[in-house]
């Protein structure tokens, strides 16, 4: 049966209207932008039980798939308090009980016991540059864990091989268009090593010696 993203719609735009959120501010951006784009990640998630989105921002594409898998548990993780505390509104607002938002820095907590290798799978929608999100999300994932980066269509074979430095291996190209027309991608990999204890790396570090 299809599901009914309208509540959520209404209360992401009332929230948006209160903190930028979005730079997406109508019914059908949002439509488009943001819930058909999340969707294009189901596939891949059937499995997973607890999912880790890093980097949710505005809470997307975490409250598309949550609506969609009631029987899963989503984990939003942002650096930005004020942004998991609107997720955390919002979620109140369409009754998800089954979003759990996290406010902090991944790098730190990817190196804490309660995170560490936690999670089935992670997704992240452009939060951070791909060396960056992939030596991120190894830190989080169990060995056998997926992790799907939305980005562009268009990487390298560097940019496929990169994520093995810390266990991540590039497993397929999910291709796309948006009702738009615009072209994109999730980049899906799988975590088939441990990461290494040295991973992830402190930020300033990650920006200045990214892994090539």
């Amino acid at each position: 049966m299809p599901k009914d993203f309208s509540p959520l719609v209404s209360a992401f735009l009332a929230e948006n209207a209160k903190i930028n959120l979005s730079a997406i501010r109508d019914e059908k951006g949002i439509f488009e932008k943001h819930i058909f784009d999340a969707l294009e990640a189901a596939d891949f998630l059937k499995s997973a039980k607890k999912i880790l989105d890093i980097g949710a921002g505005g809470g997307f594409p975490t409250f598309p798939l949550a609506i969609t898998f009631p029987e899963k548990h989503f984990f939003p993780l942002d650096a930005t308090a004020k942004k998991i505390a609107a997720i955390s509104r919002i979620s109140q607002k369409i009754k998800l009980k089954n979003v759990f938002p996290i406010a902090g820095r991944a790098e730190i907590l990817a190196r804490e016991k309660d995170f560490r290798e936690h999670f089935d799978a992670a997704i992240s929608r452009a939060a951070a540059p791909h060396a960056a999100i992939v030596e991120l999300a190894a830190g989080f994932l169990k060995i056998g864990g997926i992790f799907g980066e939305f980005r562009g269509p268009h990487f390298s074979k560097n940019d496929e091989k990169i994520g093995e430095k810390v266990g991540l291996f590039f497993r397929e190209k999910k291709e796309y268009f948006l009702p738009s027309g615009e072209s994109r991608a999730i980049w899906i990999f799988e975590k088939r090593e441990k990461c290494p204890k040295t991973f992830p790396r402190k930020w300033a570090e990650i920006k200045k010696k990214p892994l090539f």
